[in-house]
């Protein structure tokens, strides 16, 4: 949806795609791989906030990093590209980490 009114032809759906082919591969990079841990949902109450934070800005990072290179298209603004990574990825990072931290606190309050 985001690609049909930005005009650019499918760079976000190129990055989710390829956000959701390294999700497992950068989440073991973390924790230990076995089967307790085979059908582990990432989240803030499932792996604590070091783990979960480390994971969540390295996948946030890819995200931003591949939308802003596909949308670019070239490396003459490298320091635009790195620094608008650097600053989408922080964004991003908070508002996911805030909006999970209230999701855990609504399943507290219903439990």
């Amino acid at each position: 949806m985001i690609d049909i009114f930005s005009d650019t032809a499918g760079v976000n759906t190129i990055s989710c795609t390829i956000l959701a082919m390294v999700k497992r591969p950068v989440l073991y990079a973390y924790i230990a791989r076995d089967d307790s841990t085979k059908n582990i949902v990432p989240c803030l109450s499932t792996l604590g906030f070091a783990v979960y934070g480390k994971y969540l800005f390295t996948m946030s990072m890819i995200y931003t990093l591949l939308t802003f290179v596909l949308e670019y298209f070239n490396f003459a603004d490298f320091k635009e590209i790195a620094l608008m990574t650097i600053c989408s990825s922080l964004f991003t990072f908070i508002l996911i980490l805030g909006i999970d931290s209230l999701i855990i606190t609504r399943r507290e309050k219903r439990l």
